[in-house]
C-alpha cells in the first residue's frame, strides 16, 4: 500500500475515535500512565511536527514552537486542526529527505513510521473508551509488514515493551499487537507507547545506518532534554514516548 493511503488510514482510524470521546478524556489507556487526555496531546504534538519537518525544516529550525500545552481549551478543536494539517503535508510533501534527531531519514520512511504510531494509538484510545478495538484490516497488514524488519531495532533501542506471546495462528491484529507488547486480553497494560516515526530507530540493514538510534527524552508538559540515551546530540523534532507520562500534570486537564 502507498504510504500516504497508509497514513490517512491510520490517521482517520485514531481521528474516528477521538470525535466519539465526548467527556472520556480522564479514562486510563493501555500505555501505563497515560489516561486519554495524555494519548491525545501525544499525537498532536506529533503532527504538529509533521508539516515543518516535511516542508525541510531541521529541529533547530522549528526550535521552542511546539512547546508546552498544545491543546489549549479545546482539545478536541486542537486535535481537528493538528489532524488536518499533518494529513495536508503527508499529502502534499516532495519526495525528500526529512532531518530528525538521528539523522536524515527518506519522506516515505518517516511517513511509514507516522502511519504505525497513529494506528497503534487508535487502538489504545479505542481500549480506553471501552469500544470496538478492530483496526482496518489494509492498515494492520501494512504495518505489520513494514514493521517485522524494525522490531527489533526498537525493542533494543527501549522504545517498546517486550513481545507479547500469541498463537502461531494469531489473527494478524493480535499478532501486530504483540509486536508493540500489547494485547487484547482486558487488564493488561503496555509498558511502554509505541514508537513515533519522528525519531525512530533503523533496522540493522537500513539504508547503510549500522545501529539504531534511540529515541529522545521529552516531558508531557513540552520541556525538552538535549541528550538522547547512547547519543549525542540535541533532542527529536518531536515529542518522544520514552518518557513516562505518569506525572500528574498529564492527567485531567483536557476540555473538549
Amino acid at each position: 500500500m502507498d504510504e500516504r493511503k497508509l497514513y490517512r488510514l491510520c490517521a482517520d482510524e485514531f481521528a474516528a475515535r477521538a470525535r466519539r470521546l465526548g467527556d472520556r478524556w480522564d479514562a486510563p489507556t493501555p500505555c501505563a500512565g497515560w489516561d486519554v487526555c495524555a494519548l491525545v496531546r501525544h499525537v498532536v504534538e506529533e503532527e504538529l511536527w509533521v508539516p515543518p519537518l516535511l516542508a525541510g525544516a531541521t529541529i533547530g529550525d522549528v526550535g521552542d514552537r511546539f512547546t508546552g500545552d498544545q491543546l489549549g481549551d479545546n482539545a478536541l478543536g486542537a486535535f481537528e486542526r493538528a489532524h488536518a494539517a499533518a494529513l495536508t503535508a503527508v499529502d502534499e510533501a516532495p519526495d525528500r529527505a526529512v532531518h530528525l534527531s538521528f539523522g536524515d531519514t527518506p519522506r516515505a520512511e518517516y511517513t511509514l513510521q507516522l502511519a504505525a504510531d497513529h494506528l497503534v494509538h487508535a487502538w489504545d484510545l479505542a481500549r480506553a473508551m471501552g469500544e470496538d478495538d478492530t483496526l482496518d484490516a489494509g492498515a494492520v497488514e501494512a504495518v505489520r509488514e513494514w514493521f517485522g524488519s524494525m522490531e527489533d531495532a526498537y525493542r533494543g533501542a527501549g522504545v517498546i515493551g517486550d513481545r507479547v506471546p500469541v498463537d502461531p495462528g494469531a489473527d494478524p491484529q493480535t499478532a501486530l499487537l504483540a509486536m508493540f507488547g500489547r494485547t487484547r486480553s482486558s487488564g493488561v497494560r503496555s509498558r511502554m507507547c509505541t514508537p513515533a516515526g519522528w525519531a525512530a530507530p533503523r533496522s540493522s540493514s537500513s539504508r547503510g545506518h549500522s545501529s539504531p538510534a534511540t529515541c529522545s527524552r521529552w516531558s508531557r508538559a513540552g520541556s525538552r532534554s538535549t541528550t538522547r540515551p547512547g547519543a549525542a546530540g540535541s533532542g527529536s523534532g518531536v515529542p518522544s514516548p520514552c518518557v513516562s507520562a505518569s506525572r500528574s500534570s498529564t492527567r485531567g486537564r483536557c476540555r473538549a
